[in-house]
């Protein structure tokens, strides 16, 4: 009897343990359940190092090593949400560079929010993407003639996809609390652009459209400085006023009221694939003979598109663009420069490249001539 009772007391333990440790189990997997939107967000990131030189009329203005770091993760919050934020390095505040140069003894480096959004597509309308915050530059075919490679604008943007265009408009704030607290002062930035591919043939194809950039309140208003209190004229026209003290403030002439056409052409089947491209810019709302500018290029791929030859030529005018925002290298940075561009690109391996960028360009605010050399090195993952 005594054995018996010690034998159903052991079974009847072992399955108040074995059920005790099926409840455990499951709620404890409910509990460390990973949220859905975690399973929707992806990271990713790229490092480059660069060593660059700078020739300003036959003197070396800058000889230095550099280097940009950059990691994001972006995500769905739901099926009609999206999202994204970036960190990145940079020497200084200034919106058209993430670069941090070496220097200072290693010491250690400021990270930026480079960007940091949200995205909504209506249900109804899923052609419609509407994006707020610190977004990646949006518009497509318009190139550094008009924007720096690195600079993201703050604002709201909506887009829409035709079958065989796109259209977008959107509004961006880039200067608040211009003349005291009067928002009817504050400079801002509304953009459009409608761009579209045409099918010439099955292996040719045309990608063109225009573009709108109209700054608010920019005539009269005082250049911006970074924190170091540097202005960023960079080749615009401006104006000094120096007040009772010697201290001189600096402002712009010209309102800035840029229209952007372009237009690129890609073969790819023949002896090598080619893209031909060409850009026109003009400032219809300056006041100076130097309102314009435009770039031609050709860029192809050899070696199984391992390597990547890009050639261009532009002649950019004092007031076409806002020359704070526009090509931060080329002529030294800013507005009023014309010449070459050639960048050499190889991948050495998986998402490794290497790759070299000659800027040999006349800086006709300065009437000197600028030329710059780039050696990168660059991983992505």
């Amino acid at each position: 009897m005594n054995e018996l009772v010690k034998t159903t007391t052991v079974i009847a333990l072992t399955t108040i343990s074995l059920f005790a440790g099926r409840a455990f189990a499951a709620e404890t997997e409910d509990s460390v359940k990973v949220p859905d939107w975690v399973t929707r967000m992806k990271i990713k990131g790229d490092i480059r190092a660069r060593f660059e030189d700078v020739q300003q009329d036959g003197n070396t203005k800058k000889s230095r090593f550099r280097e940009r770091i950059r990691i994001g993760a972006y995500g769905d919050v739901n099926d009609q949400m999206n999202w994204g934020i970036r960190l990145a390095s940079g020497s200084d505040e200034g919106p058209t560079s993430s670069n941090q140069s070496l220097d200072d003894f290693s010491n250690k480096r400021k990270v930026w929010i480079d960007l940091g959004y949200f995205g909504y597509r209506p249900e109804e309308l899923s052609d419609l993407h509407i994006v707020i915050g610190k977004i990646k530059k949006p518009w497509k075919g318009v190139s550094d003639l008009v924007w720096d490679g690195d600079f993201n604008p703050e604002g709201v943007n909506a887009k829409y996809n035709f079958d065989a265009f796109k259209v977008q408009f959107g509004y961006y704030m880039m200067k608040d609390n211009v003349a005291g607290n009067d928002p009817q002062k504050d400079i801002g930035l509304a953009a459009g652009q409608v761009d579209g591919h045409i099918a010439i043939t099955e292996d040719i194809k045309l990608h063109t459209g225009i573009a709108g950039f109209f700054y608010q309140n920019v005539k009269g208003a005082e250049v911006f400085k970074s924190d170091s209190g540097k202005y960023h004229a960079k080749g615009n026209t401006i104006t000094k006023v120096e007040d009772a003290d010697g201290e001189v403030t600096e402002f712009w002439v010209n309102g800035y009221e840029i229209v952007d056409a372009f237009a690129s052409l890609s073969i790819k089947n023949g002896p090598i694939p080619i893209k031909i491209y060409g850009e026109y810019v003009v400032n219809v709302a300056a006041d100076s003979p130097d309102d314009d500018g435009w770039k031609v290029g050709i860029k192809s791929s050899f070696l199984n598109k391992k390597l990547a030859v890009d050639y261009n030529y532009r002649d950019l005018g004092q007031d076409a663009v806002l020359g704070a925002l526009t090509d931060s290298d080329f002529g030294g940075g800013g507005a009023g420069s014309k010449g070459h561009k050639i960048k050499v690109k190889y991948k050495i391996l998986k998402n490794c490249s290497v790759g070299v960028t000659t800027l040999l360009a006349d800086n006709q605010v300065k009437g000197v001539p600028v030329d710059t050399i780039q050696a990168d090195i660059a991983v992505k993952f």
